[in-house]
């Protein structure tokens, strides 16, 4: 807009594209016109454009690709007039990577494969109207520069394209040498801002895996498996198995695992066993040739190829069927297996870590669960459930309150029978549960604080007993008595005499009611 540093003023300067480039002499001649010109290395080949030449025969002759020197900014120029396209690929060449579009074919196509940091697009251009365009690429690409060439200088439609389409910048037509130079700090500023957003989003990245690790870390401690956590994790070869009551803790205990481990960098995959049909767990977990069975429609790999060099994470491990625990022990052992359909044997480098809600050793002496895996899997941390734990729960509450504070803008706090009835039940769901009534809380909640009934909707209240007439008439005396006192700074005769009654009558009250 007028008067934003960003916003190229109009002048009444029209000139045509053909002296533009005359104007601008030796770069159209030298990296336009004369093949010959290239040198060994240039990002893009020279092309021997001539004008009135079809846009066709300029994307033809002057292709978006070239040898890389080093990474740069890449900029998509949309225009349908080859020349300009041709003059703005010359002056810009030497310090961006200059992409050019005549369709909106051409441009979609350049920013699916090429993904420009800054769009610089017509306005008018046939079949396609440029805000509409840069509309579009907004939804798909909001953190993306957008700017709008045009020669339009209506104030209504400029603020219509900056609200529509968030365009960043305007260049007017016609185009003249002398504004070239000011595109240019423009595209440096816009280039700046992408950088500025990436490093925003890196740092706000690390902050959160900071956060959700040091999240973990206090809640390990807390669990007293924080040491043997630390422990496990730095022996790679080691795999282990995770033994406790739903809902405690075991998923974020195998990301811990993991990132402390010498594997942190490498994949981590979650396999819920129970989710899956029995005759479908073979297929996840070692994958499948293409017809190998109804429905094999082509070849698919399998978790433990997925996460090459990382960590599966197995949950509910006494879920797979015996016949399927065999191969899984033959993994765990030679690192090998077979897909279903395949004779080759596969070697993946895969540390496993196993889950279970069930007493491991019970399964194995009623023969659910093979004695030799049992004995493979290695080492075994066991995580008490939450109520062994009462000291997590005020920074377990704290956490998922301020996780889904989001779903009710009115609720500020838990009231103080809230944190009682919190406090004092015994979850036997354990901490997803927990997650899950303070979440349906929120939703609920039609007061400024979450109260026992909104946290526990499945129980019963209470039975409060009614106070009696003489009570209510006791308790009402009771406060009267105390706020007067306090008014007349617990001046005894003045509170009497505020009150219609003698010093002696005041007295009485003041030794029923125990008032100091």
């Amino acid at each position: 807009m007028p008067g934003s540093p960003l916003f190229v003023p109009p002048r009444q300067a029209p000139a045509a594209t053909a002296m533009i480039l005359t104007q601008l002499g030796g770069i159209a001649n030298l990296h336009l016109f004369s093949p010959s010109a290239d040198k060994e290395g240039d990002r893009f080949s020279s092309c021997d454009w001539t004008p009135g030449a079809s846009c066709d025969r300029f994307r033809s002759r002057c292709p978006n690709r070239g040898i890389r020197k080093m990474p740069r900014s890449r900029i998509l120029f949309f225009d349908d007039d080859p020349a300009i396209l041709d003059m703005l690929h010359a002056y810009f060449r030497d310090e961006f990577d200059v992409l050019t579009a005549c369709d909106v074919v051409e441009a979609q196509r350049i920013l699916d494969e090429q993904d420009p940091e800054v769009i610089v697009s017509d306005k008018r251009m046939p079949g396609i109207d440029g805000i509409d365009f840069l509309v579009e690429d907004m939804r798909r690409r909001p953190d993306r520069i957008r700017i709008m060439l045009t020669g339009i200088t209506d104030r209504e439609t400029i603020l219509d394209t900056i609200n529509r389409a968030h365009v960043w910048a305007f260049f007017e037509k016609p185009i003249e040498p002398s504004r070239l130079r000011q595109w240019r700090i423009i595209l440096r500023n816009a280039l700046e801002v992408v950088e500025l957003r990436k490093e925003v989003r890196r740092l706000r990245a690390e902050a959160k895996i900071r956060s959700e690790e040091d999240y973990a870390a206090a809640r390990l401690e807390r669990m007293g498996i924080h040491e043997a956590v630390e422990r496990v994790a730095g022996i790679d070869r080691l795999d282990i198995v995770l033994q406790g009551e739903t809902g405690t803790g075991k998923n974020l205990v195998a990301r811990a695992i993991h990132h402390l481990s010498p594997r942190r960098d490498r994949p981590f995959r979650t396999l819920f066993v129970p989710n899956l049909p029995k005759e479908l767990i073979e297929a996840e977990l070692f994958g499948y040739k293409a017809g190998s069975f109804t429905g094999a429609a082509r070849d698919r790999k399998g978790a433990i190829e997925m996460v090459e060099g990382g960590t599966l994470f197995l949950d509910e491990i006494t879920e797979i069927p015996p016949p399927l625990q065999v191969k899984l022990l033959r993994f765990l052992q030679e690192k090998a297996f077979e897909t279903i359909g395949s004779s080759r044997t596969k070697r993946a480098d895969v540390r496993i870590i196993a889950a279970t809600n069930r007493d491991l050793p019970a399964a194995v002496a009623e023969g659910s669960f093979r004695k030799d895996l049992y004995y493979r899997l290695g080492h075994t941390i066991v995580i008490p459930p939450l109520r062994d734990r009462p000291e997590e729960l005020p920074e377990l509450i704290d956490h998922f309150f301020v996780k889904h504070r989001s779903l009710n803008e009115r609720v500020t706090r838990i009231s103080d029978a809230g944190w009682r009835a919190l406090l004092e039940y015994e979850w036997p769901g354990n901490i997803r549960e927990l997650d899950r009534r303070i979440r349906d809380a929120f939703i609920h909640a039609r007061r400024d604080a979450l109260h026992p009934v909104d946290l526990f909707p499945d129980r019963p209240l209470p039975a409060v007993a009614e106070p009696t007439l003489r009570e209510l008439k006791a308790r009402f005396e009771r406060e009267v008595v105390r706020e007067r006192l306090l008014r007349h700074r617990g001046n005894r005769k003045e509170t009497a005499r505020s009150l219609g009654i003698t010093y002696e009558g005041l007295y009485k009250i003041l030794k029923k009611h125990e008032i100091s």
